[in-house]
């Protein structure tokens, strides 16, 4: 699925018990962490989150960030998103 992060924001810091994820950079500057390591990708450059790991992707650039997220794995539901920190109010 194609995911739009606004400018000087980032999603929730997560994890899924139960698939992983391969991060296709399509347009903007991201810093993504990943446990305790970042990374800095732009546009056509990638990630794979393996389940069970913590991780969280912001929007460092300028622009609207829009990345291609493709879930790995035997359960792919929506419900394991396991949420540690939201801006949102969604922990």
């Amino acid at each position: 699925k194609e995911i739009k992060v606004f400018e000087k924001s980032k999603l929730s810091l997560q994890k899924h018990n139960n698939r992983s994820e391969f991060w296709q950079i399509v347009k903007g500057e991201s810093k993504i962490t990943i446990e305790n390591k970042e990374y800095y990708l732009k546009e056509k450059e990638y990630i794979y989150i393996p389940n069970n790991t913590i991780h969280r992707i912001e929007n460092i650039g300028k622009e609207d960030l829009i990345f291609i997220e493709i879930q790995l794995g035997e359960n792919l539901k929506e419900e394991d998103i396991i949420r540690l920190e939201d801006d949102y109010g969604r922990v």
